[in-house]
């Protein structure tokens, strides 16, 4: 698992939470500029207004069968 989050505080305490989990990290980041073309699941914990811009994101670098799961907002053409 990879986290990214831009709040710096929170990633550092992201980090200090998951050191119990060997295969997860949350990195310093912006997931706009993050490949996410090899994942299978996606944890969406965004804003309304980027959410169209979002979802082309996920059509255009997805694998199909990956799955989207988004905590708080739909993401436009996806159930």
């Amino acid at each position: 698992a990879i986290g990214y989050e831009l709040n710096p505080i929170l990633a550092l305490i992201a980090k200090y939470r998951l050191r119990q989990y060997s295969d997860a990290t949350c990195k310093i980041g912006d997931y706009w500029q993050a490949d996410i073309s090899k994942a299978s699941m996606v944890f969406i914990f965004s804003a309304q207004p980027y959410m169209k811009r979002l979802s082309q994101k996920l059509n255009n670098e997805l694998k199909p069968g990956a799955q989207v799961v988004s905590y708080g907002f739909s993401l436009p053409g996806r159930k």
